[in-house]
């Protein structure tokens, strides 16, 4: 969709979808219809990050893109980190058995963002030039099939298992940590939520980190680096005491 209609419009859509669907989590009665409904949330925030980061690696200056899109991925951290002060507060005054609901509702606010994206951001050089030149990609499937090529299929299948190894690893043990924290180590929503806290601020922290050292010293020695140390991190939170 990005590569057809654009990285700007694609991103309000995928915006308004996560959002929309966020809101609707509210008000599912039973356990199959939130799964669905979850799974059309994820579609959108799959969609969004694509669709902003490809927008974003467009629009820098290569010299400065590291840095750039570190800052960029730090966001993450505050609206995370946000969420963990909504969620605290939310659960402090409002009864559990009504608290989760709300605390989706309060998902809808991103949609505002589109206001601002429609009136501030525009496509990069790079999508005008494809469309002055009628390069669109006319099909999905054709276009999908084009990162199977042989002279790009090797790329493909290394960067999609870069990808499932560090955004599995990474949701899977952020996913886990919160009911581990209530229930092995006993510790209140409140607690749980400051702990995530320091996880939080660590995670932004890395993000700037990651993004001076791109432009440093490359790619590929930072990445190296940084799965090492997810590897030595993960090992000591589960083994140590």
């Amino acid at each position: 969709m990005s590569d057809r209609y654009g990285r700007v419009r694609t991103l309000q859509w995928m915006i308004l979808w996560f959002s929309f669907f966020t809101f609707l989590s509210a008000f599912v009665t039973g356990f199959h219809q939130l799964l669905l409904v979850k799974a059309m949330q994820g579609f959108g925030i799959g969609g969004e990050w694509a669709a902003g980061a490809v927008l974003m690696a467009e629009t820098i200056n290569p010299k400065f893109r590291g840095k750039v899109m570190g800052t960029v991925q730090s966001a993450w951290a505050v609206g995370w980190g946000l969420a963990v002060g909504v969620f605290a507060l939310i659960y402090t005054f409002v009864p559990q058995d009504m608290a989760w609901r709300v605390m989706f509702i309060v998902g809808l606010l991103p949609s505002f963002l589109i206001l601002w994206v429609r009136r501030n951001v525009e496509e990069p050089d790079s999508f005008q030039r494809l469309q002055k030149e009628h390069a669109i990609p006319q099909s999905f499937f054709k276009s999908l099939a084009g990162i199977f090529r042989p002279e790009l299929i090797r790329v493909t299948l290394f960067g999609g298992l870069l990808g499932l190894g560090a955004h599995g690893g990474y949701h899977a043990v952020m996913t886990w940590l919160p009911t581990f924290l209530k229930t092995e180590r006993n510790l209140s929503v409140l607690n749980s939520g400051g702990y995530l806290a320091v996880i939080i601020f660590a995670f932004w922290c890395g993000c700037v980190v990651s993004g001076f050292l791109i432009d440093r010293i490359g790619r590929r020695k930072n990445i190296v680096l940084f799965a090492l140390c997810c590897v030595v991190t993960v090992q000591c939170y589960v083994f140590m005491p």
